[in-house]
């Protein structure tokens, strides 16, 4: 602690570079390679958020986890990754994996309420039967 024209001067805690003056272990800004999270300093950035300019700011949704703000990781629940970007699934499927096209289940209320072959169908084909929401190849000899 020091005093300087009359004014009392601390200095800020560990890592920071600048900080409140209400409370010197609150980082307002960071020295180089850190980044400010809740007002803390730290050397990566946890998960939800992305570098950017010595902060962690939030990943934008649709993304969960993201390296930019327009690059998405992984996406939320029912959204899919397609290249950097979180795309929901084409209708009627309520869920897709790989392509917007790929159903891994379909919306039960809509007019192709069952899975066959990773498509939405009103109907099993010749040789399924429908098991709830889902069609099965039935046994032979049937």
């Amino acid at each position: 602690m020091t005093v300087i024209n009359n004014t009392l001067c601390q200095i800020c805690s560990s890592n920071c570079l600048t900080c409140l003056s209400s409370n010197f272990s609150l980082c307002t800004s960071c020295s180089n390679l850190l980044y400010l999270h809740s007002n803390l300093c730290i050397s990566t950035c946890p998960n939800f958020t992305y570098p950017d300019s010595n902060k962690c700011l939030n990943c934008i949704y649709p993304c969960l986890l993201c390296s930019s703000s327009t690059s998405c990781i992984s996406c939320h629940p029912q959204l899919i990754l397609l290249n950097t970007q979180c795309l929901s699934c084409l209708s009627p499927c309520l869920t897709c994996s790989i392509f917007i096209t790929n159903c891994t289940s379909c919306n039960s209320s809509s007019t192709h309420p069952i899975l066959y072959n990773s498509q939405c169908v009103d109907t099993c084909p010749s040789g399924y039967y429908r098991n709830l929401n889902t069609c099965l190849k039935c046994n032979l000899p049937c």
